[in-house]
């Protein structure tokens, strides 16, 4: 290339300060370079000095465009945009190197085939590019992008690593760069130098490689970019990164022309052109390759197409350009032109001659690459010569003195030769037979790529590494499968394990003890192999060896099978046993796939059968039952037995209001007429007395003895109840924590968990105390058995199902799909509306209420305060250890709007809520309505007290201060028809009674979980009520009410997700639900 001078005159007056001139000036006539780098590359000269404070100056010159492009790392530079005396002093520099450069001259070659020669040395780069056939190691490259780059924030960046074992980072990528592509060594550190004959590059890595350096010269052209030949304000230049986007654009347009030059007539336009891009398609310069006529033996490789008349190529813009088609063309496609016209311009009569001996290498290592982008056609006497046969390749595997032993052979028809993994340029195949290099380089590739360690015994590869064995027939024979015919000895047949479709898994169960018992059997694998194999899987190794020398492939869908079932079973890898017994119900943690492929025997078949089949008729029902069941009761009494049989229990889960205390006293009867009980029945204090009375009524000869009173009292009790063999014995929650120890010694046939959400804490003494009652089995009824978090169900089955859920841990690692399989035949829950089709509807409805002026201040004041306070918690991350701070803010807020007195005793502004609460009850009574109003706050039923006695209007309360035998008494002469409202506390009266005089329901402030409203509401609408029933919802608008009532409506479903659905679960309030709760 010729080494143009850059014009420093005029690159001074570019608006260059004449201080910054001079400087540059002194710099290189003081010599201050460091270093200086210098590198010719196609139609470029990039040059890097670096000076004595470790700035570095870059400049890219284009001789033959007159373009240069310049950079610098000094601070100048950065600030100012402009170029600085480190790029003056570089352009100096250069004139003086380009004063002291001889362009080289080609000259046509004396010997006849050095041009050919010349083809193939560098064509057959293409090919090993692609497939490494030559046998030199590939390079590897890892690319990091980052969003930020070290030098600018604005900026984003590439960084890369390059090696072949250990990666090294390229200092200076475009210097490095530029020097791999050419096929320069190149030294990375004191452990690793690229020697271009011992490593290539991938296709891949090279094209990622040209596309960096496109981006290099692009961002050089938009920092500083001087044109010298005349500097043309009437153009724009593209950047040749953008020249194809730029004109599939203006091609677009409605009005465009395009030429080769500005210059060029508008007649001379190019019409109607079509673009193709890169490898789009074949590019329109055919070459041909025929027998010389005038030399015997020799070969000719030319063009008929001339390049300059109907065929133009702008190598720079990457252009060709043929009559009206524009054909771009890749690096690749450049690097292949170049190495073309080099070849043929170095020829005096532009024909590449070959001679016969050169023939076979000739078009199997150049003529591949050549035609790829080119078409090519062959005279009739070189196809009939010259044979292309397609490649049959064929690997032989043998097994011997602890070795691996492979052999790897090409066949080309008749044709064959051992082909090892080193390169080798000579083979033992007719010189008329062509060999296809590109597949055999694809073969060669698999093999590199798996980096085994590889011996060479009797002229034949060998492995003894086990993993490298596994590796290869696991991993590479698959692989290699597609492209090669695998022979394999008998001996390399046993080693590998050929395994089932699945592990046979046999299940039985024992009836007397209701254990089941389950066999494991994997064809021929032992047991002791068993437990080894279960050890691999669970430390995620890939194969092992057995004893009797085959190898096991641990990633076959049998063996993942087998653990899977093992886990599924709770089974550790070294409990492992081929044949194990186990709790009966970890069979339900099996899916119907697995199920489906089990060989389950009878009594399993009959259990599980007649878990599903509830409304057959097992059971009597019990002498002593005083009610008629309905069916969906029957069904529920027919569970609870079945369950009792096999030593389970559960959790009856019916909507509340459908009678779970009469199938409970249904299970107890017939309980106690099968085996005389004890049965215990624990519930919580407010309807202590409700079940006596219901025992009393449902099964009137069993007598039973209620545990209530003062220590002393108690204690009585419990003493008689034993010496007179009790038969019922029923308590509540917080005497059972006080009187624990006076019920160790004693075994109940069965425990009754009446509202059983109140053991949902697993951690509680209440929880801790249930817990430790000795009995056969133990039955929760809730209709709420799920409030706010899963952790309660695994609570309560920790009670119900002991070991359904082994750990807590393990039981949060399950998805909720896992927890439904597992609790699906222990949870039964039936809703109103389908089991009591006569059931008065339910209408619920909204009532909102606008706050007073001077209680919206009062609220808006306070609301800053709280949401202050939040948001500092939050974004101090102490959100959990303030949870209790944070609530107390959202219930003064949730006080103000029921009523402002209940924070500012001193309040003297109106209340809205409390006055339209005033207005709906006289309206009400004129109407005819029986009101039930719930409210959390105490304070507020006494504040609505006052207003009631000022109307001298009459009323039934309850709070937590109630007794529980006035409880009864209230709701028995509620539900006869005395008075026509009843105040109630919500966490007091929201269980255990029976409202049904009433009909309608008023919820005068909400609660965060609706399960707990929801219990509320169905204490009036339940079985026995014959009127329809209102349920109204007090809620000020614009406050955290409405928060809470969108907060409600997600959690509303929680319990039919989770027992049913398997959707994602909510928690109690989580920081997100503050945060709504209080956003604007």
């Amino acid at each position: 290339m010729r080494w143009d001078h850059i014009p420093i005159i005029s690159f001074l007056e570019n608006d260059i300060p004449v201080e910054v001139a001079e400087e540059g000036q002194l710099i290189y006539e003081e010599d201050g370079f460091v270093s200086v780098r210098i590198n010719e590359n196609k139609n470029k000269i990039t040059m890097k000095a670096e000076f004595d404070e470790g700035e570095i100056a870059s400049l890219v010159f284009q001789p033959e465009k007159h373009q240069l492009s310049v950079e610098c790392t000094c601070d100048y530079y950065y600030e100012n945009a402009t170029p600085c005396g480190h790029i003056v002093a570089s352009i100096y520099k250069y004139n003086e190197l380009a004063s002291e450069h001889v362009e080289e001259v080609v000259k046509p070659a004396e010997d006849p085939y050095v041009a050919a020669q010349y083809m193939m040395n560098y064509m057959a780069d293409f090919l090993d590019a692609d497939t490494g056939f030559r046998g030199r190691e590939k390079l590897k490259f890892e690319y990091h992008f980052a969003i930020q780059s070290l030098d600018d924030d604005e900026e984003s960046s590439i960084r890369i690593k390059v090696g072949t074992g250990k990666l090294y980072q390229m200092k200076d990528i475009e210097q490095v760069v530029q020097n791999l592509l050419g096929e320069f060594p190149q030294s990375f550190g004191k452990h690793f130098d690229y020697d271009p004959a011992e490593h290539y590059i991938d296709s891949r890595d090279r094209n990622m490689l040209h596309l960096l350096l496109n981006l290099k010269d692009y961002r050089y052209q938009s920092r500083n970019y001087y044109n010298f030949s005349n500097g043309n304000k009437s153009e724009i230049t593209i950047p040749n990164i953008m020249i194809k986007e730029v004109l599939k654009k203006i091609l677009d347009m409605k009005y465009h022309l395009v030429k080769i030059h500005h210059r060029d007539s508008d007649t001379e336009a190019i019409k109607d052109p079509i673009v193709f891009d890169e490898g789009e398609t074949l590019l329109p310069l055919a070459f041909n390759i025929s027998e010389d006529f005038n030399e015997p033996g020799v070969f000719q490789f030319h063009s008929e197409t001339i390049i300059g008349e109907d065929l133009k190529v702008f190598p720079y813009q990457k252009i060709m350009l043929y009559q009206n088609d524009f054909f771009f063309l890749s690096e690749e496609d450049n690097r292949l032109l170049r190495i073309l016209s080099n070849a043929v311009s170095s020829t005096t009569d532009q024909n590449l001659k070959i001679p016969k001996k050169m023939m076979r290498d000739f078009m199997t290592s150049s003529l591949p690459a050549v035609q790829k982008r080119f078409p090519i056609t062959f005279s009739r006497k070189v196809q009939e010569e010259f044979q292309k046969v397609p490649l049959q390749a064929k690997l032989y595997l043998d097994w011997r003195e602890g070795l691996l032993w492979l052999d790897l052979k090409f066949h080309y028809g008749e044709e064959h030769y051992y082909r090892p993994l080193i390169y080798n340029d000579h083979n033992s195949l007719p010189e008329t037979v062509l060999n296809d290099l590109q597949a055999e380089g694809n073969i060669l590739n698999i093999i590199y790529d798996y980096e085994m360690d590889f011996a060479y015994e009797e002229e034949q590869l060998t492995l003894s590494n086990s993993d490298d064995v596994f590796r290869l027939i696991y991993d590479m024979l698959p692989e290699l499968s597609a492209y090669v015919e695998v022979y394999t000895t008998s001996d390399v047949e046993h080693l590998i394990y050929t395994a089932p479709s699945s592990p046979r898994l046999v299940i039985d169960m024992n009836e007397k003890s209701n254990l089941l018992h389950v066999t494991f059997d994997i064809e021929g694998i032992a047991e002791s192999e068993l437990k080894k194999i279960m050890k691999d899987l669970a430390a995620n190794k890939r194969y092992r060896r057995l004893s009797n020398g085959k190898i096991v492939n641990l990633q076959d869908k049998v063996f993942q099978q087998y653990q899977d079932t093992l886990d599924r079973l709770d089974i550790s890898p070294a409990k492992a046993k081929s044949e194990m017994e186990m709790p009966l119900h970890r069979i339900f943690a099996l899916d119907e796939d697995m199920l489906k492929v089990a060989d389950l025997k009878n009594p399993v078949k009959a259990f599980l059968k007649r878990l599903d089949s509830l409304e057959e008729k097992n059971y009597p029902l019990p002498e002593a039952l005083r009610a008629d069941l309905r069916p969906y009761q029957e069904e529920g009494f027919q569970w609870l037995k079945t369950l009792d049989a096999y030593g389970f229990g559960g959790i009856l889960a019916d909507d509340m209001g459908l009678g779970k205390t009469v199938q409970a006293l249904t299970y107890i009867a017939s309980t106690i007429e099968e085996d005389g009980g004890p049965v215990l029945v624990v519930c919580p204090s407010s309807v202590l007395f409700n079940w006596q009375k219901e025992a009393k009524q449902f099964i009137p000869n069993i007598t039973p003895v209620l545990i209530t009173g003062s220590k002393e009292e108690r204690e009585a009790l419990i003493t008689e109840a034993k010496e007179q063999e009790a038969k019922i014995w029923i308590t509540s929650y917080p005497v059972l924590l006080r009187d624990s120890e006076l019920y160790a010694d004693t075994h109940f046939r069965s425990v009754i968990l009446d509202e059983a959400q109140i053991v949902k804490n697993n951690v509680a003494k209440t929880t801790k105390a249930v817990r430790q009652l000795r009995a056969n089995n133990k039955f929760a009824l809730s209709g709420t058995p799920l409030e706010n978090q899963l952790g309660e169900l695994y609570s309560i089955f920790s009670i119900v199902v002991p070991g359904l859920f082994p750990t807590q841990k393990g039981f949060k690692n399950l998805d909720i799909a896992q927890i439904n399989q597992k609790i699906k035949p222990f949870v039964l829950r039936r809703l109103k509306r389908d089991v009591l089709t006569e059931l008065p509807d339910k209408v619920e409805s909204v009532e909102y209420i606008d706050l007073a002026e001077s209680q919206k201040a009062l609220y808006l004041s306070q609301l800053r305060l709280v949401r202050n306070e939040a948001n500092e918690l939050i974004d101090a991350g102490t959100v959990e250890e303030n949870r209790i701070k944070i609530l107390a803010g959202l219930t003064r807020l949730r006080q103000i709007c029921c009523d402002p007195r209940l924070v500012n005793p001193d309040y003297q502004g109106e209340s809205a809520k409390l006055d339209r609460l005033m207005e709906y009850l006289d309206n009400a009574r004129e109407n005819g309505k029986r009101v039930v109003l719930f409210s959390q706050f105490t304070q507020m039923l006494h504040l609505i007290q006052k207003r009631l006695a000022e109307q001298n209007r009459d009323y039934f309360y309850l709070d937590g201060r109630t007794a529980n035998e006035d409880r009864f008494t209230l709701t028995t002469r509620f539900n006869e028809g005395e008075k026509d409202l009843f105040l109630i506390s919500l966490r007091a009266g929201g269980t255990g009674l029976n409202l049904t005089g009433g009909d309608t329901v008023i919820l005068y402030d909400s609660w965060w979980n609706p399960a707990v409203e929801s219990q509320a509401t169905d204490r009036v609408h339940r079985f026995g009520q014959t009127k329809k029933v209102q349920v109204i919802r007090m809620i000020c608008t614009g406050t955290i009410e409405e928060r809470i009532n969108e907060l409600q409506d997600k959690k509303r479903e929680l319990i039919d997700q989770v027992i049913t659905e398997g959707k994602q679960s909510f928690s109690a309030l989580t920081k997100d639900e503050i945060l709504t709760i209080l956003a604007d």
